[in-house]
């Protein structure tokens, strides 16, 4: 893929798999309600599996460097990751 790959594109397909890891389906409306990413949670496990998944597509897509990587995956979970259930 080439490294101006839609940004929106992989932000939608990143939340929709970040939604199928605790069953649910993706959409904007959900997100719109307060404090929708506390409504589920995921073990430490989880979220490592999805950050290595996030970090392989967008690598793929964008090109990204270990550290570009890193930071954007940290920042993604950050905002928008559920909470964790440890």
């Amino acid at each position: 893929m080439p490294r101006s790959y839609n940004y929106e594109k992989s932000f939608e397909d990143c939340m929709k798999e970040m939604f199928k890891r605790v069953g649910l389906k993706f959409s904007v409306e959900f997100c719109q309600g307060k404090d929708w990413y506390m409504s589920k949670s995921w073990t430490t496990a989880q979220q490592n599996e999805f950050r290595k998944w996030m970090e392989k597509l967008l690598k793929k897509r964008h090109g990204w460097g270990a550290h570009q990587l890193n930071k954007e995956v940290g920042m993604f979970i950050l905002c928008y990751g559920w909470k964790q259930s440890d």
